[in-house]
């Protein structure tokens, strides 16, 4: 395994400070101080994903759902720049003007790496990379979640680190597990079938990345103080036939109890 950077929380607010908020004598605000801890362990997950690749390899860096490229831009600052590994970021956000306050960031922090913005939907193919090293999405909200997972598994991206956010009723996996509860007889209480709905949208996300051939882990990235969207989908491309086959006859099983209430 490659070196590793060490990450400290007084740098990556003193790099948002300088590079996105840009005003001088402006404190963080208190969105900005959380925003800051959810930095530190998810740009700790990216620094894990590039140890694990070959320095020969360009490590081509996918910011999918980007905002305001704060992801992306502190990847290549505090990971690629330091470890002095050849990479590309890709930020794929399909408000253009937020692209432009990742540009003017980048800059800002004097980033050297290349920053490719790409001003599409993340649910637009084409908008990806061929065999990106990462993908990452932090808080994609809805249904964007699963169209990234789905565009990094066709791109064949290497690894995958996606922080799902909120589900909506667009969202895939929402009507399943309302089937789902109702098969089971589950009360219509709110904070159960809230628990219940991320569980099963969640956990066909990750039979889906086995199914397709990543080793998956689901982890609690930060504490739920910080945020109630703090359980990170961590993959990694094996291509292990056993693995691939269980999970997709626990992927088929999952969604028959769904289709058995239809």
């Amino acid at each position: 395994m490659n070196p590793r950077v060490e990450l400290d929380r007084a740098t990556i607010a003193r790099c948002i400070a300088e590079g996105f908020v840009a005003a001088e004598g402006t404190r963080l605000r208190v969105e900005d101080e959380t925003k800051v801890d959810e930095l530190v362990a998810i740009l700790d997950e990216v620094a894990r994903a590039v140890s694990r690749t070959s320095k020969k390899r360009k490590v081509v860096l996918v910011d999918a759902a980007a905002g305001k490229g704060y992801v992306g831009v502190l990847a290549a600052k505090l990971v690629l720049e330091p470890l002095a590994r050849v990479g590309e970021i890709v930020l794929i956000e399909r408000d253009s003007h937020r692209l432009d306050a990742a540009r003017d960031a980048a800059r800002a922090l004097g980033v050297t790496t290349p920053i490719r913005t790409v001003a599409e939907d993340v649910g637009d193919a084409s908008a990806y990379p061929d065999a990106p090293e990462i993908v990452v999405a932090l808080h994609a909200c809805g249904d964007a979640s699963d169209r990234i997972l789905e565009n990094a598994i066709a791109c064949f991206a290497r690894q995958v680190l996606v922080v799902p956010c909120c589900v909506g009723r667009s969202t895939r996996g929402t009507a399943l597990a309302s089937r789902v509860a109702a098969t089971l007889g589950l009360p219509r209480r709110a904070p159960i079938e809230r628990r219940l709905v991320h569980a099963v949208v969640d956990g066909e996300r990750v039979l889906a990345l086995e199914a397709a051939g990543y080793e998956t882990e689901a982890v609690e990235f930060v504490s739920a103080r910080v945020s109630p969207y703090n359980v990170l989908l961590r993959a990694r491309r094996v291509g292990e036939e056993n693995r691939t086959a269980r999970a997709r006859i626990e992927l088929a099983a999952l969604r028959a109890i769904g289709l058995s209430e239809t």
